[in-house]
């Protein structure tokens, strides 16, 4: 029995061994461990065909997960299935982030707590990496751009060292949708990782500004993540308290986190800020079946902790990629066919068959476009002249009508329009043809002939044929007699309905056999 325990003693000994070696090796792994209590989508960026999720991971205290792998992440953008790559932790990663600084100029800020927070944003300045870039924007009575995205540290101190609570209004609304349009930039040098930081008191008491709801409407869809540090000035009143809640729920929103600011601790405030930007998991995802027409879709990520699965999701757009126009392309192969065309005129006499094939392709379609250029000019100048007939048709037909207007309307000088009816024309009687007093033709208006003067020893005498007045009529022949109905003629015949109230009148000197 002793010989057999003897024997079995080297056995024993190497399977206790193995199995200590391997609680041992399997040890370190699941003491790093955590469990997962918190999960949600901080930020997603789209860059076509590429989609990057970073992901808020945290454990019971409140800080970040650690050994999270992407074999527990599943993902779908709408009804399609998202392929799942690379998980790695974004704060040992070395990626930049793109940081807006949303800094209120307010007067709400004293001038003591105003410099603490200057030396704190140049403290952060300070600590960018090579990879970061930060843009500065101000609100007060004004949303302003103050520094695009640099990573220029010695501007960005300057523009902060410069900035000074000036102003009596506050557009706190306006200013964060701003920076969220600032932050969805597809810049390709910019960072994919994006943040806004802002130090407020909450409170938007700008006339006309825009409403808590217009600014939750713009976080649906592709939001920014906010990281809002709430202060008030004492007194604490409900009025402050209801700016400062509004604020954090702006922040968690949008995907990022709300901090509490007391007396001198906003150095201890941004530091925190700071690393909660960093803490988070880089996912990539690609979805070859998805359209990328634009419309918002749900990204719907799932992860495995355990038994436990929790779920976080968020709206994005997915557009689809714009190419830019090859304007430097063109101008290039325009180049060489204008190098290859002199190279042909210089030899004339040898035929060129041989070349790129994509070159003569390139050059056979500007030739096609620039014969379909030719034949559309043809068109316009067309277009063009039959416009110019039409025109010149209507103002020739104007002009004949207004002619023949002008024709139908008697010619009469001002001369012989009587004073009682100046509307009426006055016809002209010719007395070569007057017979007992009656005119036998009347002639047509023309021109007037300049008057003679008559010979003072010659009188007319008119016998009325018809009518109840028999006395003949005697008139001196002058420059012109005016026969008519009207009280003012020279020969008036109100009885006779036949002729207007006028007549012309004849002009001397003038030949009668009475």
């Amino acid at each position: 029995m002793g010989i057999r325990v003897k024997e079995m003693s080297p056995i024993l000994r190497r399977f206790i061994g193995g199995f200590i070696c391997s609680w041992l090796i399997a040890m370190p792994s699941s003491s790093l461990a955590t469990e997962v209590v918190s999960f949600r989508l901080s930020q997603v960026s789209v860059v076509t065909p590429d989609i990057t999720a970073y992901l808020e991971i945290l454990d019971g205290d409140g800080y970040k997960a650690e050994n999270i792998l992407s074999d527990q992440v599943n993902a779908s953008i709408g009804s399609q299935q998202a392929i799942v790559g690379d998980l790695t932790d974004f704060s040992k990663s070395g990626a930049g982030t793109g940081l807006i600084m949303l800094i209120d100029i307010s007067n709400s800020l004293t001038e003591r707590e105003f410099s603490q927070m200057r030396t704190v944003l140049k403290t952060w300045i300070n600590a960018m990496s090579g990879k970061d870039k930060t843009a500065i924007m101000t609100f007060g009575k004004d949303v302003k751009l103050v520094r695009d995205f640099t990573a220029n540290k010695e501007i960005l101190r300057e523009i902060v060292e410069d900035l000074k609570p000036t102003d009596n209004q506050t557009q706190l609304h306006s200013g964060l949708v701003q920076a969220m349009e600032l932050g969805r930039r597809s810049d390709l040098d910019l960072p994919l990782r994006r943040a806004i930081i802002t130090l407020t008191d909450g409170e938007d008491d700008f006339p006309g500004g825009m409403t808590k709801q217009e600014v939750l409407d713009r976080m649906r869809i592709d939001p920014v993540p906010i990281y809002a540090v709430g202060f008030y000035q004492p007194p604490k009143t409900f009025r402050k308290e209801g700016f400062l809640r509004i604020l954090g729920e702006f922040a968690r929103t949008s995907g990022g986190a709300y901090f509490r600011a007391e007396a001198n601790n906003l150095p201890e405030i941004f530091s925190k800020t700071r690393k909660k930007i960093q803490d988070v998991y880089e996912l990539e995802l690609t979805c070859k079946d998805c359209n990328w027409d634009g419309t918002p879709r749900r990204l719907q990520v799932a992860l495995s902790s355990g038994s436990k699965i929790l779920n976080a999701g968020m709206d994005i757009r997915l557009f689809a990629k714009t190419e830019k126009k090859p304007e430097t392309v063109a101008s290039e192969s325009t180049e060489e066919e204008r190098q290859s065309s002199q190279t042909g005129m210089e030899s004339p006499g040898t035929e060129q068959t041989s070349g790129n094939p994509i070159q003569v392709m390139e050059k056979n379609e500007t030739i096609e476009k620039e014969s379909d250029v030719e034949d559309k000019f043809p068109l316009t100048w067309w277009l063009l002249l039959v416009v110019g007939v039409g025109v010149l048709c209507i103002v020739i037909l104007m002009l004949v009508v207004r002619r023949k207007r002008r024709l139908r309307e008697p010619s009469v000088s001002g001369s012989f329009v009587s004073k009682a009816d100046p509307n009426e024309a006055i016809p002209v009687i010719d007395l070569a043809v007057v017979k007992d007093g009656i005119a036998a033709k009347t002639l047509p208006p023309g021109p007037t002939v300049p008057p003679v003067p008559p010979p003072s020893d010659k009188r007319l005498k008119f016998t009325v044929i018809r009518g109840s007045s028999r006395v003949p009529i005697e008139k001196d022949l002058c420059d012109r007699l005016v026969i008519g109905r009207s009280n003012n003629c020279d020969i008036v015949l109100a009885e006779d309905k036949g002729i207007p109230s006028q007549r012309a009148a004849w002009n001397s000197p003038m030949v009668l056999n009475l």
